[in-house]
């Protein structure tokens, strides 16, 4: 065994420790959320481009039906 693992623990390496396990969870969130936020938009802009194809499918399908002459 080495030295390090030989002495007890104290008030500094539990507070590293703990430092270290914030930091890595701190990492680990802002990455899902970050992945989340990627999701959220490229949905908003899939649902965007959807309602804009029907507007123009209901116009064309109107216009063609109803004989429209401008």
């Amino acid at each position: 065994m080495t030295a390090k693992l030989d002495r007890p623990s104290t008030k500094a390496d539990v507070q590293a420790a703990i430092d270290r396990a914030i930091d890595r969870m701190e990492k680990f969130v802002l990455d899902r959320e970050a992945a989340l936020i990627w999701k959220v938009i490229a949905l908003q802009v899939t649902l965007i481009a959807a309602i804009a194809g029907a507007q123009w499918a209901a116009l064309l399908l109107v216009m063609q039906h109803l004989q429209w002459k401008p």
